[in-house]
This record gives C-alpha cells, sequence and structure tokens, in this order.
C-alpha cells in the first residue's frame, strides 16, 4: 500500500512539471523569431508526447493498483480462514497479526490478541522451549520448530507443533517472526493412547507363559518375549536379534524348511494352529500347539506373520492319562459286562429252573388232588348215611383248600414276572358284582351275614377290562372279609369318574363289620406270605398270598389299593382304569355255578380214549364220564394212545400232558402227522397249570385244554363242544 502511493505521488509531480514547461514553451513562442518558431514547435510535440506516455504509465498503475488490491484481499481471506493458527510478533514477542483459527486455539477474541505477549499462552513448563525457539528464530533466520502446550483459560489442554521464521519487509516495523501453529492434541492423545497400549501389549506378551515372535514378510524378527528367546537360546545356543531373519538360527535343514513353509502360510493370509513338540528324549520332551496369523498394516496389507505357541505338554500327560483310564475303564465294564452277561445268564436258567420246578410242583400237586376231589365229588353223588356224607365233605372241601393255596402260590408267580396278559372285552360291572357277591353267598350265609352293593348314580355298567382278574380282585377281598367277619355285614360299593374322555376312573369299597386290623400291622397287608395271625391256634387259613396278588393285579389295571380300618371293621378300597361305552347295555346274564344234570342231557354219543398214567386219576376220569353217558377206554402213556389209534378210531382223546415212554405232546404231533385229516379231537388233561402252557398244548396241535383238578361242569361243557365240532366237520364232509 505505501509503494502505491509514493508511485502516485512521483506521477502527479512529473504531469505538473510537463505542464509547466509547456505553459513556458507557449510564452517564448509569442516574442521568437521564426527559426525560434520552429524549435518551440519541436518541444511542444516531445511535451505531448511524454505527456501521452504519462497517462499510458498513470493507466497501468491504477491497473496494477486494482490487481494489488485484489491479491490483498485473496491474502487476506486465506490468512484468516486457513485451518492452522497464524500469528506475526516482534521481536518483544507482542502479538501483531492473528487469524480466526488462531484466536479460536487460545478461546480468546482476535481484537483482543493485538499487542499481547504470545509467551503469556504458553504453559509454564514450556516457556523455556518457547524462549529458544524465538531467540534461534530472530538470530539465524532460519525456520523453526517446536511443540509445546498452549493454555486456554489457564488450563494446558491445547498440544500444538510451533513452525515459524523471522523476516524482516523493509518497513518501520523492523524484524517480525511469522509462526504456524498446528493443533495436535488429538494426534498427541492417540499416540500417548498408542504408547499405552503398546505397553499393555508388551506386558501381555512378556508375561505369556508361551514363546511369542513376529516377522516381517522377510521373515526378520520385529519383535519377540523372553520366553522365546529363552527357547531358540537353549535349542540353537544363540541370541536372537530384532531384524535378524528367524530361519538363520535354524541350523536343521528340515526344522528350517518346516519354520519357512508356515510363515508362507501366514503371510497368504491363512490362520491356522497345529501341534509340535521339541526334545528326542520322551521324558523330556515338551509339546507346543502353534498358532501362525498374519499381521495388517494400517492399510489392511499383509506387513508380516505372528506366531504363539503354548506349552501344552501338562495338556498331553492329562490326554495320555485319561486314554489309559478310558482304556482301562472299557477294560473294566468289558469284565463287568462278561459278569453281568453271565449273571444274567445265570438268572435266565434260574428263572427256567423256577418255571421249571413251578411246572412241575403244580403237576405233583394237582394230580393226586384231581384224585382227592374227583373221588370224592362221585362219592357225594351217591345214597350215603349223614355221618358219611360229612367226611366226604370235609375231604372235598380240604381237597379245595389246597388246590385253591396252589392256584395263589401258581397266581403270584405269574403276577410277579408279568406274564399275566389282561384281556380287553366289555362286560357288565352289575353281572360281575352279582356273580362276585353269589361266590362268596353260602360262606356268608352259613356265618349269619348279610351281603349287599350299590352302585352310585352316573357309574357305568359297560366298561372295557379284563372281567376274570377283576372278579378275581373282589372275589378275594369279599372272602376275606366274610373270613374275618363273625357277625354283620359285608357290603360291596361302586362309583366313577370321566378322566378323559370315554375313560373312566372306577372305584370299588369292600367293607365289614369284622375285627378290623391293629394299625401296627397296616403295612404288612400286602406284603407276600405275611399273615396277621402268626399263632398255632390261629383260626383262618391261607398263605398270606391274596392280598399281594390283588395288588399287583390292582395296579396292572392301571388303579391301586389300600385299606382303612377300625375296631368296628375295615373298608379295602381300590381303583382301577377303564374304558366305557357310552350308551350301550349288554345283556351278560348270569353265569351257572352248579351243575344240572339235565344240562347235560342229550350229549350226543362219542367213542372216547383216556391217556392217564396215574391210575387214580385214570379211574376218576372214567368214572365221570360214565355218569355223563359216555363209555371209556384208558391208556397210561402217549405210546399207547398211537398204538390204541392203530386199532380203531376214537373220537376224543383226553391227553394226560405228563406221561412215561411218550409224553402228550409229543404223542399228539405224532398223531397229528399220522392222521393230518381225519385225526380224533385231542383236549389236554393235565396239572399244568402256568402261563404259557395252554398255548403250548395247542399249538402241538390239541383242540383243547382243561386243568386238573377236573371239574363235571367244565368236562361236559367239554364234550359238548367237541361233540357239536364233530357233527359240523361229518357234515361239511364231501360225500
Amino acid at each position: 500500500m505505501k509503494n502505491e502511493k509514493a508511485e502516485s505521488n512521483l506521477n502527479d509531480d512529473l504531469r505538473h512539471h510537463a505542464e509547466e514547461r509547456l505553459k513556458d514553451c507557449r510564452s517564448d513562442l509569442v516574442g521568437s523569431t521564426k527559426d525560434d518558431s520552429k524549435d518551440a514547435l519541436a518541444l511542444v510535440h516531445e511535451l505531448q508526447v511524454h505527456q501521452i506516455e504519462l497517462e499510458m504509465q498513470n493507466e497501468e498503475l491504477k491497473r496494477a493498483k486494482l490487481e494489488t488490491e485484489e491479491a490483498l484481499t485473496k491474502y487476506s481471506d486465506l490468512y484468516d480462514f486457513a485451518p492452522i493458527g497464524l500469528f506475526t510478533f516482534d521481536t518483544q514477542g507482542l502479538i501483531q497479526e492473528v487469524n480466526l483459527v488462531g484466536a479460536s486455539l487460545l478461546g480468546v477474541e482476535r481484537r483482543n490478541l493485538m499487542n499481547r505477549h504470545f509467551w503469556l499462552f504458553v504453559a509454564p513448563k514450556d516457556r523455556p522451549y518457547f524462549d529458544e525457539f524465538c531467540k534461534s528464530a530472530f538470530e539465524t533466520g532460519i525456520k523453526q520448530m517446536c511443540e509445546l502446550n498452549l493454555l486456554r483459560d489457564g488450563e494446558p489442554i491445547v498440544h500444538a507443533r510451533i513452525d515459524g521464521i523471522a523476516t524482516d519487509d523493509g518497513s518501520l516495523n523492523g524484524r517480525q517472526c511469522r509462526i504456524a501453529v498446528i493443533d495436535t492434541t488429538e494426534r498427541k492423545l492417540a499416540e500417548e493412547k498408542l504408547v499405552q497400549h503398546d505397553a499393555v501389549l508388551k506386558a501381555v506378551i512378556e508375561s505369556s507363559k508361551g514363546p511369542i515372535f513376529s516377522v516381517d514378510r522377510d521373515y526378520r524378527y520385529t519383535s519377540f518375549n523372553s520366553r522365546h528367546a529363552d527357547i531358540m537360546k537353549a535349542l540353537f545356543g544363540a541370541d536372537i536379534e530384532i531384524g535378524h531373519s528367524v530361519l538363520d538360527y535354524y541350523t536343521d535343514l528340515d526344522n528350517r524348511i518346516n519354520t519357512q513353509m508356515n510363515i508362507d502360510r501366514a503371510l497368504c493370509g491363512e490362520s491356522f494352529t497345529q501341534e509340535a513338540f521339541a526334545g528326542d528324549d520322551a521324558l523330556s520332551r515338551r509339546y507346543f500347539e502353534i498358532s501362525h496369523n498374519p499381521v495388517l498394516d494400517w492399510h489392511g496389507k499383509i506387513a508380516g506373520a505372528a506366531v504363539y505357541a503354548r506349552d501344552i505338554t501338562e495338556r498331553k500327560k492329562m490326554e495320555q492319562e485319561l486314554r489309559k483310564a478310558r482304556d482301562d475303564l472299557e477294560l473294566r465294564v468289558q469284565e463287568r459286562t462278561a459278569e453281568l452277561q453271565d449273571s444274567l445268564e445265570a438268572a435266565k436258567e434260574s428263572v427256567k429252573a423256577k418255571a421249571a420246578f413251578l411246572a412241575n410242583m403244580s403237576h405233583e400237586l394237582r394230580t393226586p388232588m384231581n384224585a382227592v376231589i374227583g373221588f370224592s365229588s362221585l362219592l357225594l353223588d351217591d345214597n350215603l348215611t349223614q355221618e358219611h356224607r360229612e367226611y366226604i365233605e370235609a375231604i372235598r372241601k380240604g381237597g379245595e383248600a389246597q388246590l385253591a393255596i396252589i392256584d395263589d402260590i401258581l397266581d403270584y408267580s405269574r403276577v410277579e414276572k408279568y406274564k399275566v396278559v389282561l384281556e380287553h372285552q366289555p362286560f357288565s360291572l352289575k353281572h360281575l358284582i352279582g356273580e362276585s357277591l353269589e361266590m362268596v353267598a353260602t360262606q356268608a350265609s352259613k356265618r349269619g351275614l348279610n351281603l349287599s352293593h350299590t352302585i352310585n348314580y352316573g357309574t357305568p355298567d359297560t366298561i372295557i377290562g379284563d372281567h376274570g382278574r377283576l372278579r378275581q380282585i373282589l372275589v378275594n377281598l369279599l372272602s376275606n372279609a366274610v373270613k374275618f367277619t363273625d357277625k354283620g355285614d359285608v357290603s360291596v360299593s361302586v362309583s366313577s369318574k370321566s378322566v378323559d374322555g370315554d375313560r373312566h376312573q372306577i372305584f370299588f369299597a369292600v367293607k365289614d363289620t369284622g375285627i378290623g386290623i391293629p394299625q401296627d400291622k397296616m403295612n404288612q397287608l400286602f406284603q407276600p406270605f405275611t399273615q396277621l395271625e402268626r399263632t398255632l391256634s390261629r383260626k383262618r387259613d391261607g398263605v398270606g398270598l391274596g392280598l399281594a396278588i390283588t395288588k399287583n393285579l390292582v395296579e396292572l389295571m392301571g388303579g391301586k389299593i389300600w385299606a382303612e380300618s377300625t375296631p368296628q371293621g375295615t373298608v379295602f378300597n381300590f381303583t382301577i382304569q377303564a374304558e366305557t361305552i357310552p350308551g350301550k347295555q349288554l345283556d351278560f346274564g348270569k353265569m351257572d355255578s352248579g351243575i344240572a344234570t339235565a344240562r347235560f342231557q342229550g350229549l350226543k354219543p362219542m367213542r372216547i380214549l383216556v391217556a392217564e398214567d396215574y391210575p387214580s386219576n385214570q379211574r376218576v376220569l372214567v368214572e365221570m364220564l360214565k355218569r355223563l353217558g359216555y363209555r371209556a377206554d384208558a391208556v397210561a402213556d402217549g405210546k399207547e394212545v398211537v398204538q390204541a389209534l392203530e386199532r380203531q378210531d376214537y373220537d376224543l382223546v383226553l391227553m394226560d400232558i405228563k406221561m412215561p415212554e411218550m409224553d402228550g405232546i409229543t404223542a399228539t404231533q405224532v398223531i397229528r402227522k399220522l392222521r393230518p385229516e381225519n385225526g380224533p379231537k385231542i383236549v389236554a388233561i393235565t396239572a399244568f397249570a402256568l402261563e404259557g402252557d395252554r398255548e403250548k398244548c395247542l399249538e402241538a396241535g390239541m383242540d383243547g385244554y382243561i386243568a386238573k383238578p377236573v371239574q363235571m361242569r367244565e368236562l361236559a361243557e367239554m364234550l359238548k363242544k367237541c361233540a357239536d365240532e364233530a357233527s359240523k366237520d361229518t357234515a361239511d364232509r364231501p360225500l
């Protein structure tokens, strides 16, 4: 601005001088000669030319002035809005110029910074560095640089880098220092965090129990921890250094190649883990799990590889111990399994032996009982004196009591082995209760007891279940009630509630007014072979299996049983689960337990052969058949049966199972093989009454099954059935 003003003044002086000379020349022309006029005219022309040149120079100066003003405006804008702080201060440190960013850095308005000492805004601890900066700048005239903390509101919160140089522009202001202040606070904080992070990382790496190191793309060490250095020293006898290739320390070529291949995989961007060991001695050998990972630079490019090895020797030892323990355990399991298998086989053999024992026991007990009950029943049909009838009746009752004990033992054996298969057939609850009461009616009548039953409203009459087993439960409980009641009543009540759709829970209660059960004996009620009367003078008989069998049957039907007792009587409660047939009433009628002679009249004549090795049983069967109107032949074993059939034809063979020479099963198979089309009907008459015995007989080719002791009614029904089937076969046979 000052140069422009000087140039403008010079132009004005030249113009004024030229105008003065031009006036003088014109005055001289007025009184001069002709020659003088020529000279004057030339001078005027020269002055006019000079004036034109001056005017042209003046225009150029105006243009230059305008360009300079525009440049100064641009410079001022750049200065004010520069992204860094710009300051100008004199040799005393007083601020002469500052831009907006500079004022913002110090937190002071720009006009309030003029002629203030910049030194006041420097942190006290950094002022010596700033003084040295200013001294060097003014003395040398060379660019200087320093880093220090600036104050804002009296607090050193701005970390800055200062670049500056001292200049002398020839003005009256003398030498000045122009500085650029760059705010590096965020960078400084980031650097401090990075340093802190590096320190933590180095501490973690150094504290690691496993060796860690990193290399660049040329396999040169960039870092490692002391654990790695110690291992390399122990293995190769050398001290490793940063910048040296890790491959140079490997003396073994295979190890060197393997290490290089693994690092190359990481340099290709692969992260992987593998196991390795060091040391040839198995006792001192160390195992390592080595992880290789690529190392990325700030641009995300792979700059090297990092390797971390974790000592897993202890884990390997534990794994070996676990494998050994597992192998030992497997061996023990195999041995134990073999022992259990042997025990299982022994148990199976024991079960087979038990089953065989029960079968033989059943046969051996039922066989003589058949004679006892059979002959006593036959004698009762004869004309006897009262005394003899009482004797025979006592014999028959004793036999029936013995048979009941045998049946209880067999029933308990079946239930205990879960061999009881429940039937699922519809039957009437009302008729079942009537049948059960009828079966104990004679005994109750002799004791002068009243029998009654109640079926609550809403209880379904027709249910689906096992009619025979449910009757067995009720008869057992009713028999006990009658047995332990000297006077009063025995009653049955039934109720139900719906469980799910057509499925109901049926409640039964058998109540008596008997002697009651002591409370300390209640927990023994349903235990097998347990009787509450244990004295030699006990009044009631039995082996104590009835309630145990009852409990098992109730549970098989999905229910439970319990008892409540006082000195005035006992109530046995039980439940079962059963499906119902809504709205359907079936007429089952009552079962006839007696033998009506008329019922067996009109039986069709048949030729019958009795196969029985026990003479008394053979005689009983022949006599029963005789009283039913049949004449029968008798043989003692299966071989004689086959021989008898070769001599003549028989319509029916009553076959015992256990016989000498040839048993009944084998004899039946031989007969079916010899005469597959027109052979006789064969009905098993056997003392084998265990689960599955009936099925074995039918599978062998028999047509029916009667368990000993044989009842007259049961025998008559079997004869009628066989006669009807024989007639049908004859009618269907082509002529």
